[in-house]
């Protein structure tokens, strides 16, 4: 048995938070608006008290035709995999109903007294091979708007260092923002750089330094990153400005490795001094992964040092939660029970205002018995002093009366 503590007497903070891919689960078979409802029904009574809940897998995507935005499902010229038709049938059965997947996610987490935010991956608007033919809309439309390298060749990525893409994401953002979210979060896990050596980060540099950028040498010189580092920002202050008009809060997820952020366009501590994030969601990202940094020679990020992390929250309001991944990731190791506990305690010891869980359902089949009650101190110190027994599995000898024993009713299914 888990149960240590007696639920009635439980003191929990309710300081977790949860990511959900909402592409994910359409290509899981979801055909109704109940199904997302079940979905989520294993956090009611949980001591998470946010979902970031993923848009569509990136891009500026909407369910609704005729839009400006680019419309999901795809044409079924583009459907390579089982799972293409899945979202279609996911999509189409739910817009039958005469709702929509993120009305229906937002109402859901509403009824179990979550908040939600959607998160939108800021670079995904060039889908991967086979699926390039479906790329977003705006992508297509505007070849001009693409990053380009230090050589001024075309990289298949939008760069935000055009007024215009700005303008364009922030119009989408308001615009999903219908569907009453708490909040929108921005995922720089998936997407940096947001810019490289475009016109505008160009001209921004000369007008910095008096002359132009010495390239390639500078493609990634202090005063290059700098000037990209204030482009990101500015877009962010817009997104906030856009975000409090509405009453609606700003958060982000960014991958641990602070160092390499920097180097790819996203100054994280500067952000959080200038107050632009309600709340800031740390470690998730593939430079999590040793296997990665090790691959790209990035200094490997130590998972129990959160100097760096608490260095971060004190630099601001922000709120500042922990953790990392279900499947790349090193924080919360899967066949691993006593780390995850020990290090969700020094969470809870040093201060830090959570922890967070990217692709959480994974967790509902492992050890969500526990990890639903990570925010209960008391809970986790006995995980961690072995107080608590893993559960044990029985073979079920009778059902109802009827013996089970090797005639077991199961074998004939």
């Amino acid at each position: 048995s888990c149960g240590s503590i007696n639920p009635a007497t439980r003191q929990s903070a309710r300081n977790m938070v949860a990511t959900e891919d909402g592409d994910g689960l359409l290509r899981g078979g979801v055909t109704t608006a109940r199904d997302i409802y079940r979905f989520l029904s294993p956090y009611r009574d949980s001591d998470f008290f946010r979902i970031l809940w993923g848009v569509y897998g990136g891009g500026e995507y909407v369910t609704a035709p005729r839009s400006k935005y680019s419309v999901l499902p795809v044409d079924r010229k583009y459907w390579f995999y089982s799972s293409d038709r899945l979202v279609d049938a996911a999509i189409r059965g739910i817009r039958r109903e005469g709702r929509d997947p993120l009305t229906v996610a937002v109402n859901a987490a509403h009824d179990i007294g979550m908040e939600i935010h959607f998160y939108f991956r800021v670079g995904a608007f060039y889908l991967p091979f086979p699926h390039h033919g479906a790329c977003s809309k705006f992508y297509v439309a505007n070849p001009r708007l693409h990053c380009r390298d230090e050589f001024g060749k075309e990289v298949k990525r939008i760069s935000y260092a055009f007024r215009e893409t700005q303008d364009h994401i922030l119009s989408y953002l308001e615009h999903i923002l219908k569907h009453r979210p708490d909040g929108i979060c921005l995922a720089f896990n998936r997407g940096l750089p947001l810019m490289i050596c475009e016109e505008p980060v160009l001209r921004e540099f000369k007008r910095r330094h008096g002359r132009a950028a010495r390239l390639p040498d500078e493609v990634d010189a202090p005063e290059m990153l700098a000037v990209r580092h204030e482009m990101l920002a500015g877009f962010i202050a817009r997104a906030q400005a856009m975000l409090a008009r509405h009453g609606k809060a700003l958060s982000c997820i960014v991958p641990r490795n602070f160092r390499e952020n920097r180097l790819r366009g996203l100054d994280i501590e500067m952000c959080v001094k200038r107050g632009l994030f309600e709340s800031v969601h740390v470690g998730a990202g593939h430079e999590d992964n040793p296997l990665y940094t090790k691959r790209t020679k990035q200094p490997p990020v130590n998972q129990d040092d959160l100097k760096p992390i608490l260095k971060l929250k004190s630099y601001g309001t922000a709120k500042i939660y922990l953790g990392g991944c279900a499947g790349h990731g090193a924080f919360w190791p899967p066949n691993d029970p006593a780390t995850r506990a020990r290090r969700m305690l020094a969470i809870l010891k040093v201060g830090l205002d959570g922890a967070y869980f990217w692709d959480t359902n994974q967790w509902f089949f492992r050890d969500w018995e526990h990890i639903r009650r990570y925010g209960d101190r008391r809970h986790v110190e006995k995980l961690v002093q072995g107080k608590i027994p893993e559960p044990v599995g029985r073979d079920t000898l009778s059902i109802h009366g009827l013996t089970v024993d090797r005639y077991n009713p199961w074998n004939a299914y």
